[in-house]
């Protein structure tokens, strides 16, 4: 599609061997693994505030507590941008515009045990609520466990390598018992758990939105 090829024209993938994890999305059923090719669509969805909202799958299959941006796969006559908002909508209860959606970048990955490869585009996308507070958020309790709106400061310090700010912590939700719970988020949680891909299209977010850099505060190094 025409999403895919200017999504692939502005990212710069790196080999294709990345973990299967970082597609994001639901788990795969026996047809599935051995179908070829799979695409799946993810987004990174931005608050009126700035805030990025970042999830954690559930604890099983091969995607097992990763955080993760909000995705999965694209289903059969969907167009990217559709599939990109819908997961948002399903897996967080959160709307995004549709026509706010800009592409990222672009993850290819592998299973070899599963003759599995993924085509991941990622995404941005601007929530229709205001800031956290106001962003109600109702987990898809079979695939995520918790998610947390990263405060826009915050937000680069995701991508930290030289320390990790188990300090700083960050309110958000979590399943529990099947139910919906509060939930404090330690900030070094999603540094050292981001998946790769995810990562990867952090930083070309970042590299897109100068003003997170310049306006950058939060916890010292």
């Amino acid at each position: 599609s025409s999403d895919l090829a200017a999504a692939a024209a502005a990212a710069r993938p790196p080999p294709a061997a990345a973990p299967a994890a970082d597609g994001g999305g639901e788990e795969m059923g026996d047809a599935e693994r051995h179908a070829g090719i799979r695409v799946a669509a993810v987004t990174i969805p931005v608050n009126a505030r700035g805030d990025v909202l970042v999830t954690q799958r559930a604890f099983r299959g091969i995607y097992n507590g990763m955080w993760v941006f909000p995705g999965g796969h694209v289903d059969k006559g969907e167009a990217l941008r559709e599939a990109g908002a819908r997961e948002v909508r399903e897996e967080a209860g959160i709307e995004v515009d549709p026509a706010s959606l800009r592409p990222l970048a672009v993850w290819e990955g592998a299973v070899a045990s599963r003759r599995r490869q993924f085509c991941v585009v990622f995404f941005s996308a601007d929530a229709t609520c205001g800031s956290a507070e106001e962003c109600t958020m109702e987990l898809q309790v079979k695939e995520v466990h918790r998610a947390v709106w990263v405060p826009r400061e915050l937000v680069p310090r995701l991508l930290d390598t030289h320390a990790l700010h188990d300090a700083v912590e960050m309110p958000g939700v979590a399943v529990v018992d099947g139910k919906q719970v509060p939930a404090m988020v330690p900030l070094s949680e999603l540094q050292a758990g981001l998946g790769g891909g995810h990562k990867f299209a952090l930083r070309a977010f970042l590299d897109s939105r100068p003003e997170y850099m310049t306006t950058r505060h939060g916890p010292s190094a």
